[in-house]
């Protein structure tokens, strides 16, 4: 099989597994809360993204091995955590603020991240990708650090 036939197995897995994971994330987000399982959602990413990118990166594994293990791992991870994010933006903000600021930064952080992250990637070669991954995990630290600084504690913004 080719790289190509690969690479959309890998992404069918991961769907597939991200799929499967959503009712789960879903009874843990109602039995202790969407923020506490967003917490635990993120911190996992976090921690096992450089794994994720250590498996694709070795050379000593098959094609469709590095594959198949990335794309259960992070199927896995965007199951748990893509699913119930809305939930929590839901609840942090009103329909106002979701619909224009919210869908703003949205979009454009998926641009920036989701599509240039692998140009840039690509670019500086696969021994400098942790530059990225520590320059994004700092963005999204700092992000987090502001929110909690700017959003009042008991009601969400009106």
């Amino acid at each position: 099989a080719s790289l190509n036939e690969d690479a959309l197995l890998a992404n069918a897995g991961a769907q597939l597994v991200a799929l499967f994971l959503n009712p789960i994330a879903a009874m843990v987000s109602d039995a202790f809360g969407v923020e506490r399982q967003q917490l635990v959602a993120n911190i996992l990413i976090m921690v096992l993204g450089p794994v994720g990118m250590h498996v694709a990166t070795n050379r000593e594994a098959s094609a469709r091995a590095r594959f198949a293990s990335v794309s259960v791992l992070l199927g896995s991870l965007q199951g748990f955590a893509g699913a119930t994010i809305y939930l929590l933006v839901v609840q942090l903000f009103s329909v106002k603020t979701r619909n224009t600021r919210m869908g703003f930064a949205y979009n454009v952080s998926l641009a920036i991240f989701g599509g240039l992250f692998p140009v840039c990637a690509e670019l500086i070669g696969p021994s400098k990708v942790w530059c990225l991954l520590l320059m994004t995990g700092l963005i999204s630290v700092l992000g987090c650090c502001g929110a909690l600084v700017i959003m009042p504690r008991k009601k969400a913004w009106q």
